[in-house]
């Protein structure tokens, strides 16, 4: 029996899901910051597993079902504006900036979002000139059951074993 993942360092990793799962079996994973240390000394090794994590993650995307739950179009642009915007109120160019994009497209994610009735924009009460999006209750509600959705883990790993 393996007693810690990075005796596992000389089997190649899986690539699918029931590969990892077996591979996790029997694996003392208090033990993990001491593989991560060993792993990151051999890079073959990190990539293999960055490829099976990367497949595993790419395999539970919740897009989809973001999708049919929320009716918010294909892209993720809305319901991460959604769910930033459980910190409180931002301007425009805060959502541009913590998104990664620039300010018209923030603008048409926005009106979107204000078309549904899941924002609202109301003056900023330091500069006229600007405006404050907000999340009404149905935002609210919104932004919570996506956070619910993405929070879920995958069957895999609720499938899991405990030790």
């Amino acid at each position: 029996m393996v007693k810690s993942p990075g005796d596992r360092d000389r089997v190649a990793a899986p690539s699918d899901w029931q590969g990892w799962q077996r591979w996790a079996e029997g694996v003392d994973w208090p033990d993990w910051r001491s593989w991560l240390q060993r792993i990151s000394a051999h890079p073959e090794a990190a990539a293999r597993v960055w490829s099976a994590m990367h497949a595993f993650v790419a395999a539970h995307d919740r897009r989809r079902e973001l999708q049919e739950a929320l009716d918010l179009g294909r892209g993720l642009g809305r319901v991460k504006v959604l769910v930033l915007l459980t910190g409180g109120p931002m301007t425009l160019r805060d959502i541009a900036d913590a998104n990664g994009v620039d300010a018209p497209y923030a603008t048409v994610i926005v009106d979107k979002l204000v078309s549904r009735g899941l924002v609202e924009r109301t003056a900023h009460p330091d500069d006229l000139r600007r405006k404050l999006v907000k999340l009404t209750p149905s935002g609210r509600d919104a932004a919570a059951l996506a956070g619910q959705i993405l929070a879920e883990p995958p069957a895999a790993l609720l499938a899991l074993a405990p030790e």
